[in-house]
């Protein structure tokens, strides 16, 4: 019920950049508290793409929609 109130409150985008904003933070808290992955040069690069391209996925869908 919480996810229906909040699509039919705010849109489908909000959740789209919501999800996006956490996936950023999740990631970057688990490198900060965890010692499992060695952080590279590559790795970073991977994330900065991936979400770059979530980022300009969201601000497509709402230029579209205006």
């Amino acid at each position: 019920m919480n996810i229906l109130l909040t699509v039919t409150l705010c849109g489908p985008i909000a959740i789209n950049i919501a999800g996006t904003l956490k996936d950023v933070f999740l990631t970057y808290f688990g490198f900060l508290f965890f010692n499992d992955v060695q952080a590279s040069t590559s790795l970073f690069v991977g994330l900065a793409f991936s979400f770059t391209g979530a980022i300009f996925y969201s601000y497509n869908k709402i230029m579209s929609m205006k």
